[in-house]
């Protein structure tokens, strides 16, 4: 029992070696790859098609570098631009223009919300993607304009909306004192 245990102990050492060695020459089969394509790069670094491809991928991504430079100064400037052309609300309603908060404070609603849900339901106004715009009948008859205000916590970032004119408050505020057909 003792000379097969030790037999045993000699075979498992045995194939310990063996897995320790087939490891090792594993490992130096995968540096001896990594070396000799390695190798092959810096082989083809020094051929003139690499260089000339190298160029090339160089001058390209200077370019899209460029443009993306470019396209970033051109936002900048649209959004500078759109900040000076942005009212303040004292300026708009000086100008005769009403934001939906403006016109629906001086509507008697509770707040923005409110008036175009009510408008909604008249089918006066729609959305459209991210502004509100008049339904026929109504649209067309210079009760709103376009303006660009300031959102945002900061008031810093300027938005074009839809604003009521005069005449659009004073269409309103007939529609609105109405009494509902059924």
């Amino acid at each position: 029992a003792s000379r097969e245990k030790a037999y045993r102990r000699v075979l498992a050492q045995s194939r310990a070696e063996t897995r320790a060695a087939r490891l090792a020459r594993e490992k130096a089969d995968r540096e001896a790859e990594r070396t000799r394509r390695q190798a092959e790069r810096e082989a083809e670094k020094r051929t003139p098609e690499w260089q000339a491809r190298e160029a090339e991928r160089r001058r390209i991504a200077l370019r899209n570098l460029e443009l993306s430079n470019e396209r970033r100064r051109r936002e900048k400037r649209e959004c500078e631009a759109a900040r000076a052309r942005a009212r303040k609300e004292s300026e708009l309603e000086a100008a005769g223009l009403y934001t939906n908060g403006m016109a629906a404070r001086r509507l008697g609603f509770a707040d923005s919300c409110a008036l175009t849900s009510r408008l909604r339901e008249l089918r006066v106004i729609t959305r459209r993607y991210t502004d509100w715009a008049v339904l026929p009948p109504y649209d067309g008859r210079g009760y709103t304009e376009t303006v660009t205000v300031m959102i945002g916590r900061e008031r810093d970032t300027p938005f074009q909306t839809m604003a009521w004119t005069k005449s659009g408050l004073r269409f309103l505020s007939r529609l609105l004192a109405e009494p509902p057909t059924v």
